[in-house]
């Protein structure tokens, strides 16, 4: 893995998105049953255009169909989610459906507050030509020489970084309310890419207002400018100061 030089990711690779999700935690429960489901999905078939409805007692299921496929809509006594899964159309044009069926979801049940909110989205990012993700991760990113291997005595079909990086706060008084857990590995079924994932999360309650939604939904956006803006950035970064003789000092 280390050794020779490597030609690095493209500063503004694009991210081939695979997965966006954002699920609510609310109280008070909600009681479920099979009649409100079909009306629930009713009222929202404008934006997803469900072709597979599940009102089930426990849980409601709606599947998106024509130009809505892949999204789907899950909701249980105490959450709503809504995820995209390989979307076909940006980012922005989910946003617009999704806030829309989470506002109809607020006048038909009306949550009085939100106990927690979670983004999670992953995508896989080309690297140049027969550079394998494997390599460029154990000897670029993590400075880890093939040797390292030898004594498990089995080839190597994944390698990744996990990182967790938690709320803080700034010098300056400013805050950053919201936690993230990063996963960067080679692709299983393609080393020639890099599978991303970023699950985000807000654990603090809100009260359930129409600008509450609107918040939540543009976290949406705010987790996948992290990842083309901030992970891509990290891959590429040298993994010791160029300046400094010794890599261990500041």
């Amino acid at each position: 893995m280390a050794g020779g030089e490597l030609i690095l990711p493209e500063e503004n690779a694009p991210i081939h998105w695979m997965w966006h999700s954002l699920r609510l935690d609310f109280y008070p429960p909600i009681k479920l049953t099979r009649r409100d489901g079909l009306r629930f999905g009713e009222s929202i078939a404008e934006y997803i255009e469900p072709e597979d409805v599940q009102p089930g007692v426990t849980e409601w299921q709606f599947s998106g169909g024509a130009i809505c496929e892949g999204m789907n809509l899950h909701i249980t006594r105490q959450s709503i989610r809504i995820d995209v899964r390989n979307p076909s159309n940006s980012l922005e044009w989910y946003e617009h459906r999704f806030e829309p069926i989470l506002k109809l979801f607020s006048q038909t049940f009306s949550p009085q507050v939100a106990l927690q909110c979670n983004v999670a989205i992953t995508g896989l990012v080309d690297l140049p030509p027969n550079m394998d993700a494997r390599s460029f991760l154990g000897g670029y990113v993590m400075q880890m020489h093939p040797y390292k291997l030898e004594p498990i005595e089995r080839p190597l079909h994944v390698l990744g970084v996990r990182l967790f990086f938690p709320p803080f706060a700034r010098e300056d008084g400013s805050r950053t309310d919201w936690s993230v857990n990063v996963r960067v590995e080679s692709g299983i079924n393609d080393p020639g890419k890099l599978f991303l994932e970023s699950t985000a999360e807000w654990r603090e309650p809100a009260p359930w207002n129409t600008q509450y939604v609107t918040d939540a939904v543009g976290r949406l956006g705010l987790v996948s400018s992290f990842m083309s803006d901030k992970l891509v950035k990290f891959l590429r970064q040298p993994p010791f100061p160029e300046s400094e003789d010794d890599p261990h000092v500041e």
